[in-house]
């Protein structure tokens, strides 16, 4: 069985992207896209899994991870949650958006698709949310450390900054 692994929710370019072809098998780079394609699908009905969670537990927020193996039709053949830190309600609403998906390209029958999604709202704390899109790929590291750095700056330096391009310090 091949594992293919598909950082998504959808990520912020191809840095955010991996698919891990073991070596001698099917290239499925120019397939890559279409298959995101789909799970983004996925990850934009799963909102409505979200909602109903919302309203079962105000403030809720996680991240889930599922397998979904593609079958010889493009159907998903078999869904399991990897991770999960949201109600075991919440994984069984995404895991039917998740079966109800349909692969259009051939070449992925017989994967296993592994797909990240990160469910926050504006009442998550931000150290929360940065932390779980990190966890998963979903923003860059580096881009993290310099928001970090620019907001441990005192303000009146960070103004100054922003005014003149550059910060003295005496």
């Amino acid at each position: 069985m091949l594992l293919a692994l598909l950082i998504g929710c959808p990520p912020k370019g191809p840095q955010g992207v991996h698919v891990q072809v073991t070596e001698g098998e099917i290239d499925l780079r120019p397939e890559r896209d279409r298959m995101l394609a789909v799970l983004d699908t996925a990850a934009v009905d799963a909102q409505d899994c979200y909602i109903e969670e919302l309203e079962r537990t105000p403030g809720a927020y996680g991240d889930l991870v599922f397998l979904a193996t593609v079958g010889a039709d493009g159907g998903v053949s078999k869904v399991e949650v990897a991770l999960s830190t949201l109600s075991r309600d919440m994984d069984r609403c995404v895991a039917e958006v998740v079966a109800a998906l349909q692969f259009p390209s051939p070449k992925a029958s017989g994967l296993t698709l592994r797909y990240p999604m990160v469910f926050t709202t504006d009442m998550t704390p931000p150290e929360v949310a940065r932390a779980l899109m990190l966890k998963h790929g979903l923003l860059d590291p580096e881009d993290e450390a310099a928001a970090a750095e620019e907001a441990a700056m005192d303000p009146k330096k960070r103004e100054e900054q922003s005014e003149r391009g550059w910060t003295e310090s005496w």
